[in-house]
């Protein structure tokens, strides 16, 4: 009766061999002293994805890496990246997809720094809107209190002016905001989200 081997990770504790500790090293900057914890915390998540004549292939999906191991031996031959050609595993991303990510992020990149620039606007014109309303109501006070009727008319005068002023402001505030939004939603139809 044949036995049949076990395609798991099992639960004995695996041997980094000497080359497996330099590529962990070198590839997942793990120092030596760590490596065979380092090996045995990765095949406690690490599932089975091929046989390579006595050697058993593993991917932990967390780290993207491929563990190659001997289980007669308990032993871990070697780790490497699951992009390797060694064995093809995940399909790369087209370049398409990663200039249309490129695109895409520049795009909000230059969204973010538009909208921060006008929102500084609108807080300056904010403020200045406020400093006026502030200069309404001194004028308003002054007129309550004046009682010559041309002096009045003039402190008037000033207030319709000012009013004006602040109209405008509150006009261009809103041009601004419109400006924010159209934007916004430009840019979500172009990206798509």
């Amino acid at each position: 009766m044949t036995q049949i081997k076990s395609t798991k990770p099992q639960a004995l504790r695996w041997q980094p061999t000497v080359h497996a500790v330099r590529r962990i090293k070198e590839r997942c900057g793990v120092d030596e002293i760590h490596a065979a914890n380092f090996v045995n915390q990765l095949m406690q998540t690490a599932k089975y994805v091929t046989t390579q004549g006595k050697r058993l292939v593993y991917l932990h999906e967390g780290r993207g890496m491929m563990i190659v191991v001997n289980p007669d031996e308990g032993a871990v031959i070697t780790v490497h990246p699951a992009e390797s050609p060694k064995v093809d595993v995940k399909p790369t991303q087209s370049k398409a997809t990663i200039t249309i990510d490129r695109i895409s992020t520049a795009i909000k990149r230059e969204l973010s720094r538009m909208t921060t620039q006008l929102q500084r606007e609108i807080g300056k014109l904010t403020e200045q809107q406020a400093q006026l309303n502030v200069s309404i109501a001194e004028m308003n006070l002054k007129k309550i209190r004046c009682k010559a009727p041309h002096t009045k008319e003039l402190i008037q005068t000033r207030i319709d002016a000012i009013i004006t002023q602040v109209n405008e402001i509150a006009q261009e505030v809103d041009a601004k905001l419109t400006q924010i939004k159209n934007a916004e939603r430009e840019v979500s139809e172009v990206i798509g989200e």
